[in-house]
């Protein structure tokens, strides 16, 4: 039997492999941790390990969870709210530089594979505005986009990693704030700083209807995100509904898509357009894929291995936290994988804690943004007509200034509090 590390290499490579031929993420690690397994998992178990997975509450909260989030960002852009949406920030931010930070982070709240392409129209022309160059305007598309993540409640990310990790989301939420201001500040300083002194656009004045016409956009995903910050401390941790342990989130998803409803008022052509795009359902597969991942590593023996491996080599246990996370994620570009993957590492070590679990994902999230399989980072090099490399002149020693801000913060600064 071939040793389980070199198993999981094999798995890598075959999921690399499956990305490169453009096969949709969720199929491929599908497909990994079911090559994984038939590895190390007798044959007869496999199919019990299957069912398993599904059966697991944690499972069937996350899938509920990533299919009303996905069906409210597909209903969002097909319903024209999205390109509202764009429109009004770009008439509203009347100084460049606001433009081009604002702009990506509000889109973010929409994560749609590639999304970075639809802010990038406005980063171009305030970034001109600005005297930004080709590389600093893919570097400030990229970053002020994904940033928003840190805090978002309704990333499918953030939530398998809080799921798998058993820790509370808005405690790993809280402990990220101070994040994602630095990563405000470090975007800033790297891709605006140096530029010309912003110009302003002349102001307008909005009768009430055209304000009322411009705050309807933001309801649909604002809305969500403010019902599930106020219900989620007050319910989540005492109201328990069948499989749903974050019963905020599932309102919140919810209420995102009625208010959506409401203010588009779709048909059922509509709904019909919505339910064929493939988006939902390889966000579903995708989280599906990922528990799937992560059973096996534990189940296959796959996490004892590594961990007896790491201590054979004497690797810090830091070190190994965000560094494997980093890695899996900057060579596959998905996050999720990252995540399956490094938690049950983790936790064959030690209990895990939000710091930990905000570690993994941070370093994740990290690992992805920069990862040349990313496709926003792809799709806004093509738009800018810049060179994708060139461009990590200013993307790592940002990923890097964060990351030494996180060991920072944690090690310091929050540790005795977790």
């Amino acid at each position: 039997m071939l040793p389980k590390i070199i198993v999981l290499l094999i798995g890598f490579i075959l999921l690399l492999l499956l990305l490169a031929s453009r096969v949709p993420i969720s199929i491929s690690i599908i497909v990994c941790a079911l090559v994984v397994a038939a590895f190390t998992v007798p044959p007869n178990n496999i199919p019990n390990m299957i069912v398993f997975t599904a059966e697991q509450r944690l499972t069937q909260e996350l899938v509920l969870l990533s299919a009303l989030i996905a069906f409210l960002v597909v209903m969002y852009e097909e319903s024209g709210q999205l390109a509202e949406m764009t429109r009004v920030l770009s008439n509203s931010l009347k100084r460049a530089d606001f433009s081009v930070m604002a702009v990506p982070a509000f889109l973010g709240l929409l994560s749609v594979p590639g999304g970075a392409l639809m802010s990038a129209p406005v980063v171009e022309k305030e970034g001109s505005r600005l005297g930004l160059g080709t590389l600093r305007k893919i570097f400030v598309n990229m970053w002020f986009r994904h940033l928003i993540f840190m805090v978002y409640p309704l990333d499918v990310a953030i939530i398998i990693a809080a799921g798998i990790s058993g820790v509370s989301l808005w405690q790993m939420i809280l402990y990220q704030a101070p994040i994602a201001l630095f990563m405000i500040l470090i975007g800033y300083l790297v891709g605006i700083a140096r530029s010309k002194p912003p110009l302003k656009t002349p102001s307008r004045r909005s009768g009430n209807h055209e304000v009322q016409k411009s705050i309807k956009p933001f309801l649909p995903i604002l809305g969500p995100v403010a019902v599930a910050a106020v219900l989620g401390p007050l319910v989540d941790d005492s109201v328990d509904v069948y499989f749903i342990e974050r019963p905020s989130l599932v309102i919140g998803a919810v209420l995102g898509i009625a208010l959506l409803v409401i203010i588009t008022r779709p048909g059922l052509p509509d709904f019909v357009r919505v339910l064929r795009r493939g988006l939902i359902y390889d966000v579903i597969l995708a989280t599906y894929g990922a528990l799937l991942l992560s059973n096996v590593m534990v189940i296959g023996g796959i996490a004892s291995s590594i961990i007896a491996a790491i201590e054979s080599s004497r690797i810090p246990f830091i070190i190994m936290m965000t560094a494997t996370p980093v890695i899996i994620a900057f060579i596959t570009g998905s996050p999720i994988t990252a995540i399956a993957i490094s938690v049950p590492i983790v936790t064959s070590i030690q209990s895990m804690s939000v710091i930990s679990a905000s570690m993994i994902f941070v370093s994740s999230f990290l690992g992805h943004i920069a990862s040349p399989l990313h496709l926003c980072y792809v799709f806004s090099a093509t738009y800018f007509k810049g060179s994708l490399t060139k461009s990590y002149a200013l993307m790592i020693p940002s990923c890097i200034a964060t990351m030494l801000f996180v060991m920072l913060l944690y090690g310091v600064l929050l540790f005795p509090l977790s």
